[in-house]
């Protein structure tokens, strides 16, 4: 018997968008505050019935945005000579693997995974964000 869909309580603040988070160019920081708008879209679905589908959906548009993004900074990174590309770029693979592995296991439906999820997501974001997009930061500005 499948289970598509399973009541767990759960408190999940979104997260806040904040100036740390800014690499000082505007178009990467709005690629950065829609990935977060939908990591919080991900975290509230941990308070209610989680519905499969709709956790699915979203990981999907994630994935899709996470991919159009890392497509834009690197091209971003390269074209400033950051020496720090290809680092990143791993760092960018090594996300998109996980992510499809959580999908892969909730459409098997195991819905607990998204908690395993949502902790990856935060995870990534204060490290690759406060880290290694920083860095990529700070290198294009002492540049400049």
């Amino acid at each position: 018997m499948k289970q598509k869909e399973r009541e767990i309580p759960g408190t999940y603040e979104p997260l806040q968008w904040e100036s740390k988070y800014s690499v000082r160019e505007q178009f990467l920081d709005t690629h950065h505050q829609s990935l977060l708008a939908l990591v919080n879209l991900l975290r509230s679905m941990c308070q209610d019935t989680i519905k499969k589908e709709l956790v699915l959906a979203t990981l999907a548009d994630l994935k899709e945005y996470c991919n159009y993004h890392f497509i834009a900074e690197e091209k971003y990174m390269a074209i400033n000579h950051y020496t720090g590309l290809e680092e990143h770029r791993e760092s960018h693979e090594l996300y998109t693997r996980t992510i499809t592995s959580f999908y892969q296991e909730i459409e098997t439906g195991k819905l607990d995974k998204i908690f395993d999820l949502v902790d990856f997501l935060e995870q990534w974001w204060e490290h690759h964000i406060l880290v290694l997009d920083q860095d990529y930061a700070d290198f294009i500005e002492a540049r400049a």
